[in-house]
């Protein structure tokens, strides 16, 4: 287990594996319903389509939760399928000199590797390679790419989530997407992003899947936000159409961003 934790620090620094369980421990109850019952979710989701699915959103729409739920969704769906791999990427543009394209590529492999007991017998060989020659030495993107692809093969069917694609630097975006898009036909890949120009053309054929503010979420969230401080929740208590005013007010300013 010590080595194998060894390749993996080496091969890739992110942990995707926290992030997705920190996201996914603030969601509420109900949150995200809309999405997974969409046609175009279901339609990408049920493992036949081989387009991927774009998700833009406005900034504070809620992407990046509805990311987490999506990797939970497929997670859970495919829990007892071992020819089923899932893995998530949340960009962050605050963590850039970590988020290399080799780094998220490699985090890729770590997370559908995780479920396999032994490493391949190609990345021992990549460790071994490369290990000879300093501690600092790291594989090309070519090789990590092609670890990926040799990963990808071992399962019938894989989903990639990306979140915030946006927050990738352009050029490191164009080239993360050019080597997910030379994996086999097997991938399906969904993304999140903000409405910018240029992410647009590079989903030209994808289902689209616009995300906004969901009524429903937006009060599930004031009602939380209100009975986890003390002080709102005592006015309420003292008040209790209060609470009603409140929730009407935010999801009616909510629905005109």
């Amino acid at each position: 287990m010590q080595r194998r934790h060894e390749v993996e620090e080496w091969l890739s620094p992110l942990n995707f594996f926290e992030t997705q369980s920190d996201k996914l421990s603030r969601r509420l109850g109900g949150t995200g319903r809309w999405l997974l019952k969409s046609s175009e979710y279901q339609y990408w989701s049920n493992g036949r389509s081989s387009k991927n699915l774009w998700s833009p959103g406005i900034p504070g729409a809620g992407k990046t939760m509805l990311a987490a739920i999506v990797v939970d969704d497929i997670q859970q769906r495919f829990a007892k399928s071992e020819s089923v791999g899932v893995a998530c990427m949340y960009c962050d543009y605050k963590d850039q000199v970590a988020q290399t394209t080799k780094n998220l590529l490699a985090s890729l492999w770590l997370q559908l590797a995780a479920s396999n007991r032994d490493l391949s017998y190609e990345v021992e060989d990549l460790y071994n390679k490369y290990k000879s020659q300093g501690p600092r030495s790291r594989p090309s993107l070519d090789e990590i790419s092609r670890i990926l692809q040799t990963e990808v093969e071992r399962y019938e069917k894989v989903y990639f989530i990306i979140d915030a694609l946006d927050e990738c630097p352009a050029e490191n975006r164009t080239t993360l997407l050019r080597h997910i898009s030379a994996l086999p036909p097997t991938v399906s890949l969904m993304v999140t992003s903000r409405l910018l120009n240029s992410v647009p053309r590079q989903f030209q054929g994808a289902i689209k899947l616009e995300i906004e503010a969901d009524v429903e979420d937006i009060k599930n969230y004031v009602k939380e936000r209100i009975n986890s401080v003390e002080r709102l929740s005592s006015w309420v208590d003292n008040n209790p159409s209060l609470e009603e005013d409140i929730v009407t007010t935010v999801t009616k300013n909510a629905e005109k961003m």
